[in-house]
């Protein structure tokens, strides 16, 4: 029954770094240090894809669902989950390009924050005091 847990928890989290591979740079808007580690996942999805690297958490759900007796699989995560249920088999390169245009759109908007908040803070600085006048004593 643990291992059973164990093969969906490792299921749930493949999604959500998948999502954040996808979609991390936008929390980078927000969140600027989180950019950092959208970086590296973004370059280990390259390095994967362009050597078809075995991704390791595939191994770690296929050695949870063998030990739960559940079918292991055939292809990767995406084969099984993503290609042909969001999108055609046939038009892989074309999934790979759109996600690759959101992550370069997100960098830019994270970019154009961080720019942002720097222009904040050094207005905030070089604005002069603000003078209360005192009230007329009565």
């Amino acid at each position: 029954m643990g291992d059973r847990i164990l093969a969906i928890a490792l299921l749930a989290v493949h999604f959500g770094i998948l999502a954040f591979l996808v979609f991390g740079g936008l929390l980078a808007v927000r969140w600027p240090r989180v950019v950092w580690a959208h970086v590296a996942l973004v370059g280990w999805g390259v390095v994967s894809s362009v050597w078809q690297m075995p991704c390791p958490i595939t191994g770690a759900e296929n050695w949870a669902r063998g030990r739960a007796g559940m079918a292991l699989y055939e292809d990767g995560f995406i084969e099984t989950y993503i290609q042909g249920v969001l999108y055609p088999e046939h038009h892989v390169n074309w999934a790979r390009a759109i996600a690759l245009l959101v992550i370069v759109y997100s960098w830019a908007a994270a970019y154009r924050a961080a720019v942002r908040r720097r222009q904040a803070v050094r207005v905030s600085f070089a604005l002069p005091p603000v003078r209360v006048p005192a009230r007329p004593s009565r």
